[in-house]
Parts: structure tokens; sequence; C-alpha cells
């Protein structure tokens, strides 16, 4: 407990003992009546700590914006063949390919 806490429990202390005192010398409803009195502030503390007690265990939660990512689809070439097997391939595209001879030395000093 903080010093303030000690100090505020110490006064309504001696502020209960006063009470108390005052109220031994009246008589029966004067005893009731005080402590009813005594019970309703008590539950007014109640309520009063309690929402105290509430508003300190709240969390916030807060909306974070995520960003959102296009989904870009490339549109297929459009060709009229629909079967590899039926396109038409030129000669060329079957012929066999002719190595190239390796670069001299000076060819290689000139690249």
């Amino acid at each position: 407990m903080a010093a303030v806490s000690k100090a505020a429990i110490n006064d309504v202390q001696k502020a209960l003992n006063v009470i108390r005192s005052t109220v031994a010398e009246e008589d029966k409803d004067t005893q009731l009546a005080t402590l009813a009195l005594l019970n309703s502030t008590s539950d007014s503390i109640i309520q009063a700590a309690r929402k105290m007690g509430d508003a300190q265990t709240k969390t916030k939660t807060q909306k974070v914006a995520i960003p959102q990512t296009k989904v870009v689809k490339q549109k297929a070439t459009a060709s009229s063949d629909t079967d590899d097997t039926e396109r038409t391939r030129s000669n060329d595209d079957l012929s066999p390919t002719k190595p190239q001879p390796p670069l001299t030395p000076q060819q290689q000093r000139e690249q």
C-alpha cells in the first residue's frame, strides 16, 4: 500500500471510532439507522472500487489496416490452334543446328 492509502485508512478508522462512540449512547432505532447508513456507504464504495478496477483491466484493441494486394491476371495469348500436333512448323525449326567452331586467340582478344 502507498503512504497516501495508509493515511486515508487511518482517517476512516478515526471517523468510524467517533461514530461508534456517538451511537453507543443512543437508542436502538438510532443505532439501526446509523448501521443502515454505514451499509449504504459501504455499498457505494464497493461499486466505485469495482468501476475503478474495471477501468484498469480493460484493454483497448486497435484496428490495423492491412493493405490489400491486387491480383493481376495476364491475358493468355489467343492462338487459333488449340492442339500442338496440328501446328505447322517450318523446316528450319526441325533441322539440327551445326556447332560453331571455337574462336581463335585473336578473335578472343578482340572481344
